[in-house]
């Protein structure tokens, strides 16, 4: 039955000390939807209510969805706004998803239209029941399975689901093309790191609804894990719909989040995958999703790619060489050929640089460039690394042996960056040696520039022990990478190596022949030695001479004669 009477402050005030007492949240609205009361309970159960934008500031913190008296579980969001416009006594039950503290609750409504003696509609009445503990829907959906707890964003689940449905609509009709747009923050963890998981969180939560302010209506933001989200589009007309809401995106997040005092600024990396008729299952769809993704983040920040099949051949070309790289190390099949250092001044071999190789049984002999970062992204270029360590060390032991009367002072050998920030790294060196009886001293580890600009305290600490041990170190590829100056007077480098690249081309302009000349004057004032690679003409060893570059590394990519095979070493 409707109830009679005329919303006023009197009648409020009249039954505020009944309404206060009772353990159900009550909600007086006007014609305009405007809180009049609300009670302590249901303050506690929606937040503040007090703020008289009841309707707009619930349907902005909550997500609602409503449960028929049979216990049926409808999926979209309940459009609460329209359902108290009703003026009819309306019973129900409604799940209540707080988007920012991720919570939610069971409540039973019951809403009464208020009218005047004229019949004319002045407001409601919401009485609202907390039944999450007593009267939880029979159903598995009160678990909250479709809705990602932190963000109240949908989950990878409903997503999967959502997309198999227009799957299976698509291939009946033929009409209509969705998108999914894959982002994964760029440097997350940086953030949990530094500034706790608490505001990681909050980061996440923050994200999660700019992102859905970017979409059109009916289009999904979901979370699928950790710091990577989706976005359904549904019913577009062709790819620009999808690369104009990635714009957008992009637009919004130039702009920092303030969190807790804390200003951050995000990057994403994005992929977009459109549907077609060749796609069978959800997953397939959202796989190359993320193979775009994935060639975004390598092409570098706040970057989109969009997914083409030579993404996905290329990514079954790497799971071969994966698989392959696994067979290899069991199979014993790597190599070790050695570039000889030489002495310039009197062109006397001082030292060998050990290159790994693959001889692969179907593809041949293969470079570390089409396989080393492979073995960084799986884990195994700690094994790689290691026994490329240890067998250097012996085969310079053995030559040292045999030529004792030799100059044969180093042996140089490459380490990964991932490979030397292991804990046990140092140990694994010691163990080497040791193994080995190889003179540490005799040991030249190479790195290159970006390990110590990105890890500077822990390399500092890594690179004081083997200092320790009487390990020398040489820093690779010089100048092609960050060239951070400052770093070399922090760490003890005794080689710098100047880039192949820049020695090939030293006779064709001035300003190459001035970097030679500024990374050799660099190397004399910092008391280390330079070594030159890929030396390939008599003039350009010439050259080097003049410019007082006391060692090179010849080219054995094209001059077999001075490249000299690994020897077989065997153990003591």
């Amino acid at each position: 039955m409707e109830c009679n009477l005329a919303v006023s402050s009197n009648l409020i005030k009249g039954f505020q000390s009944v309404f206060k007492t009772l353990g159900d949240a009550i909600i007086i609205l006007d014609e305009f939807q405007n809180v009049v009361f609300c009670n302590s309970t249901a303050n506690f159960i929606l937040g503040n209510c007090n703020d008289r934008l009841f309707i707009r500031q619930i349907v902005k913190e909550f997500r609602f969805y409503n449960c028929d008296r049979d216990r049926e579980f409808k999926i979209n969001s309940f459009p609460l706004k329209d359902f108290i416009k009703n003026q009819g006594i309306r019973e129900l039950d409604l799940y209540l998803y707080h988007k920012k503290s991720g919570e939610g609750i069971w409540i039973h409504i019951f809403i009464t239209p208020l009218k005047d003696k004229k019949k004319l509609f002045k407001g409601n009445t919401i009485i609202g029941r907390d039944i999450s503990q007593t009267e939880l829907p029979e159903t598995d959906l009160s678990n909250n399975i479709f809705i990602d707890r932190l963000t109240g964003c949908h989950n990878r689940k409903f997503l999967l689901q959502k997309i198999e449905s227009c799957l299976k609509k698509n291939r009946q009709d033929r009409v209509g093309l969705f998108a999914i747009i894959l982002l994964d923050l760029d440097r997350f963890k940086i953030v949990n790191d530094s500034l706790g998981h608490e505001i990681g969180d909050k980061l996440l939560i923050a994200l999660s609804r700019r992102l859905e302010s970017c979409l059109r209506q009916g289009d999904l933001v979901v979370r699928l894990d950790g710091d990577e989200f989706a976005i359904f589009l549904d019913n577009i007309k062709n790819l620009n719909c999808a690369t104009q809401i990635t714009d957008r995106i992009y637009k919004e997040l130039i702009l920092p989040f303030n969190l807790n005092e804390n200003e951050i600024f995000v990057d994403v990396s994005i992929g977009i995958a459109i549907s077609n008729l060749n796609y069978q299952q959800s997953h397939e769809i959202l796989r190359d999703a993320d193979l775009a993704m994935r060639h975004a983040k390598k092409l570098g920040k706040s970057c989109y790619q969009v997914f083409n099949t030579e993404m996905q051949a290329r990514a079954m070309e790497i799971l071969k060489i994966e698989n392959d790289l696994r067979r290899a190390i069991e199979r014993d099949e790597f190599v070790l050929h050695y570039q000889p250092i030489i002495l310039l001044e009197n062109r006397t071999i001082i030292g060998f640089e050990a290159l790994l190789r693959w001889q692969h049984p179907e593809r041949g002999l293969i470079y570390p460039s089409e396989f080393i970062s492979i073995a960084e992204e799986t884990g195994l270029i700690n094994t790689i690394g290691f026994w490329v360590l240890k067998e250097a060390c012996y085969q310079m032991k053995l030559w040292q042996s045999q030529f004792f009367n030799s100059s044969l002072t180093t042996i140089s050998v490459n380490v990964s960056g991932k490979q030397f920030l292991k804990a046990d790294f140092i140990n694994r060196v010691q163990n080497i040696l040791k193994e080995t009886k190889l003179n540490p001293y005799c040991l030249k580890l190479e790195i290159t520039e970006s390990i110590l600009v990105e890890n500077n305290r822990s390399i500092l600490s890594t690179i004081e022990q083997l200092k320790n041990l009487g390990v020398q170190l040489s820093m690779d590829d010089f100048g092609t990478g960050y060239s951070s100056l400052s770093y070399l007077h922090h760490f003890p480098i005794n080689t710098l190596k100047i880039d192949r690249s820049f020695v090939q081309r030293m006779n064709d302009n001035s300003q190459n022949l001035g970097i030679i000349r500024a990374i050799v004057a660099l190397a004399f004032n910092l008391k280390m030695d330079v070594v030159a690679e890929g030396i390939e003409t008599a003039s350009q060893l010439a050259q080097l001479k003049r410019e007082n570059c006391q060692r090179t590394a010849f080219n054995t990519y094209r001059k077999t004669p001075t490249r000299i095979r690994r020897i077989k070493a065997r153990k003591e």
